[in-house]
């Protein structure tokens, strides 16, 4: 229910809305920011920065990266040792891609985590965040402040279902 709810509210919103997982009672100490490699993740960092979000936190970058092929690979029964280095392939990508995004964005150090989905990019952010002990999860949504959002963004809607944790969405 508070998903939906959130979700409703997101969508006639023109600015952030934290969903609070529980009464707060400290500063975040330990946040997960989740980056895709589009324009609405860069626009949710530019923003959770500019509004001070990271200032008293911990930050860690994470980006779930998939193999799409694998499931091919598997089918044409490609070697083993082939799909692995595939996926290291992959792996290798997203972590280049992910250090020119943190070149231009500017974000303060922070630990990075370069994960690859295991069933939905939402499951594995959220995995991710219990991982790390995150007590907060920024995420963008499909459309950047300013424009009503008709829809939220099928990652950050299951992230808001699924966490246990506070979340910022942007």
């Amino acid at each position: 229910l508070v998903g939906i709810t959130a979700e409703r509210i997101i969508r006639e919103s023109t600015t952030p809305l934290l969903v609070a997982a529980d009464i707060p009672a400290s500063w975040h100490r330990n946040t997960l920011l989740a980056l895709g490699f589009d324009e609405a993740s860069v626009f949710a960092a530019q923003k959770a920065h500019a509004m001070g979000v990271f200032s008293r936190t911990d930050v860690t970058l994470m980006h779930a990266f998939d193999a799409p092929a694998e499931s091919h690979m598997k089918r044409a029964f490609v070697s083993p040792a082939s799909i692995a280095e595939y996926i290291q392939g992959e792996r290798i990508s997203a972590g280049v891609v992910l250090r020119r995004m943190l070149e231009d964005l500017d974000l303060p150090p922070s630990g990075k985590i370069l994960r690859r989905v295991k069933g939905s990019p939402a499951r594995t952010i959220v995995e991710a965040a219990q991982q790390i002990d995150s007590d907060l999860i920024v995420v963008g949504t499909n459309r950047p402040n300013g424009l009503r959002r008709s829809l939220i963004g099928s990652v950050a809607a299951d992230v808001l279902r699924d966490a246990r944790h506070d979340v910022l969405v942007i």
